[in-house]
């Protein structure tokens, strides 16, 4: 799959203009997690998760992405929390060492199969035994304007559900089976279908999964 080059630059210009909301179930994660727990945010974008975790007491927690504008607008708006500025499909940090890994519309930005499997696997080398993954993104949708865009696509990227916006940026929704393919090496805790809201206003059905490193 062949993406187009600046999409770091596309994630830079979008840490001003777009917004992310894919919920959190704060339930499991605090049945699953102690206040102490280290999390790692991959992906962290301008930094909403971390601090909402930070306000729930979560004090332990690193936040990473790739695109320098997101890191300065988290740090701006979260002072007191560790950003990291790191490369694409990277994980920087020494084996076992999170409680939790936070992928939360990671996977829909990073759609190559080969990228997508290298994040996963970085997870999993980071965290500790028993350690959770915790995922939250797109699956494929129904309606005739993403069906266009999976048909049209699908020749030049070789990956139904690959599609470009309309200002730039280059993004995948998921098969489930793929997904499950992806996430094998975890034990899962569960698999929920949820409904959310794209980044670009749009009502969307997605997935969240837990699992922990066996």
């Amino acid at each position: 799959m062949t993406l187009p080059e600046d999409q770091r630059g596309y994630w830079d210009r979008a840490a001003l203009s777009k917004s992310f909301g894919h919920p959190v179930n704060w339930d499991m994660v605090g049945r699953l997690l102690a206040p102490d727990s280290r999390i790692l945010d991959y992906g962290c974008g301008y930094g909403r998760l971390c601090g909402e975790f930070w306000d729930r007491g979560y004090g332990n927690i690193v936040g990473a992405d790739s695109s320098p504008a997101m890191i300065d607008l988290a740090r701006s708006r979260f002072p007191g929390i560790d950003f990291r500025l790191i490369q694409s499909s990277s994980f920087p940090f020494e084996e076992s060492t999170f409680d939790l890994v936070l992928l939360f519309t990671v996977l829909t930005s990073a759609p190559a199969d080969a990228d997508q499997a290298a994040i996963v696997s970085g997870a999993l080398r980071v965290l500790r035994p028993h350690g959770v993954l915790y995922v939250s993104d797109l699956l494929l949708q129904r309606d005739n304007r993403n069906l266009r865009r999976y048909a049209g696509y699908s020749g030049k990227y070789g990956t139904y559900g690959v599609f470009e916006l309309p200002d730039g940026g280059v993004v995948r929704h998921h098969d489930i089976s793929w997904i499950r393919s992806l996430l094998v090496d975890f034990e899962e805790i569960t698999f929920a279908d949820v409904d959310v809201m794209t980044m670009n206003g749009h009502r969307a059905k997605g997935f969240q999964y837990l699992g922990r490193k066996e």
